[in-house]
């Protein structure tokens, strides 16, 4: 009987202290979420994915060049993967060869893709005097409805690209400014969405426009006006914050899953390593505050820390796509400075010797820098053209060689610019 009993007490203390001790660890892990919570709230008091969505702009449907790029899909057949790659293999093949006019079997070639899109041309156009944009299906990254959205706005901007590339042939500038006007809105037509399908997509289409305009470039004489018009555009998408945005919707979105889990009485899932998390995703916004070119080190320590929370496909899987932003940089501060060389070719009849001597001209507000090597983009002269370039994410001067791949190593980036007399030349054979 005595033995019984004293087993009953040794039962009901084992109980109570492991009851004792779990709601130790649940006020402990629940403090110390809530200390990451109000430190959150103090850097960024509206941080949460529902304070992100409700500031999202406004934009009234007249003004709106979402709905119009999906009433020009209603009228033709996109997001056929068999149209998309063909778009993209013609758009490599030229991106080489920027000042050589259409060769008889690409022209063809051209043509026939273009001619699906006929019935929708008209509709897209629109969007060439539309700068704002907003997607309006509701969005996470898992939503598949809104992925489907950006893959059509891919083929938009590539298709009527194309169209510019064919008015470039026929030597029709004005009419080429049209169609890459369309293609900037347009890649733009998601507004301020966060979310890493409208980030990429937006850094994709900006590229496939700028390369564009190299061509334009290559091939055209514009007026000093054009030149300023397109360059006035692409300073507005370069003050875009579009890393911070894309970092604090992910990180909504990531403290949002972990408050589900909380919810669903996960316990260890919702606590354990939500607050670290947190602190992980601050720490890495601050980061892309500081310039560029300081990344690498402080996101190299930030991701051994990273993964050692919670391996490769949490916050550490955010790394790979961080490097997108600092090649949509030196694209477009190249492009900026190239346009603004232009101009400056237009005005004095000359090329600048330096970049330096864009800003003394006034067609520049400061010397772009390289976000890879915090130096000054590099103006290279060649015996037909100049470059203005920055050395890529390899971080080694390669001469001006460019790659418009430039995942590739040795890559440079940036865009030729031609003498006149070397613009729109006779293709090969």
């Amino acid at each position: 009987m005595r033995r019984r009993r004293r087993e009953r007490r040794w039962m009901i203390f084992a109980g109570v202290f492991g009851l004792g001790l779990i709601v130790g660890l649940y006020l402990i892990l629940g403090s110390s979420t809530g200390r990451v919570i109000a430190e959150t709230d103090a850097l960024d008091p509206a941080w949460r994915l529902a304070d992100i969505t409700a500031a999202r702009a406004n934009v009234p449907d007249a003004e709106n060049s979402a709905l119009v790029i999906e009433a020009g899909n209603k009228l033709v057949e996109l997001s056929s993967s068999k149209h998309a790659d063909e778009f993209t293999q013609i758009l490599s093949a030229l991106a080489g060869s920027p000042a050589e006019r259409l060769d008889e079997a690409t022209a063809a070639k051209l043509k026939s893709a273009l001619s699906r899109y006929q019935k929708a041309f008209p509709e897209f156009r629109k969007v060439a005097t539309m700068p704002n944009g907003r997607e309006l299906r509701a969005h996470t990254d898992k939503d598949t409805g809104e992925i489907e959205f950006h893959q059509i706005l891919g083929e938009v901007v590539r298709a009527n690209c194309l169209d510019a590339y064919e008015r470039i042939d026929a030597g029709d500038a004005e009419g080429a400014i049209g169609r890459l006007f369309t293609c900037w809105n347009a890649s733009h037509s998601v507004g301020d969405d966060g979310s890493t399908p409208a980030i990429m997509t937006r850094i994709e289409c900006d590229a496939v426009t700028m390369a564009g305009i190299e061509r334009l470039l290559a091939q055209t004489e514009l007026s000093e006006t054009q030149c300023a018009k397109l360059q006035e555009a692409l300073v507005v998408e370069a003050n875009q914050p579009l890393v911070d945005r894309w970092l604090r919707t992910q990180r909504a979105i990531t403290f949002e899953e972990y408050e589900k889990a909380r919810a669903n009485q996960h316990f260890w899932s919702g606590n354990s390593q939500q607050s670290q998390v947190l602190r992980l995703f601050n720490r890495l916004i601050a980061i892309v505050h500081t310039p560029s070119a300081t990344w690498p080190t402080q996101i190299d320590a930030w991701k051994s820390e990273a993964l050692t929370l919670s391996g490769a496909n949490g916050p550490a899987s955010l790394v790979t796509s961080l490097s997108e932003f600092r090649n949509h940089d030196a694209r477009i501060h190249s492009m900026i400075g190239a346009l603004a060389a232009e101009r400056h070719r237009l005005q004095h009849g000359r090329w600048p010797v330096t970049v330096k001597e864009l800003v003394e001209a006034k067609l520049l507000t400061q010397t772009p820098v390289d976000p890879f090597d915090g130096q000054p983009l590099r103006w290279k002269r060649y015996s037909d053209c100049r470059i203005l370039y920055s050395v890529g994410p390899n971080g080694l001067d390669d001469g001006g060689a460019i790659n418009h791949k430039p995942s590739d190593k040795g890559a440079d980036i940036g865009w030729h610019l031609y003498d006149p007399k070397q613009r729109r030349q006779l293709p090969p054979g």
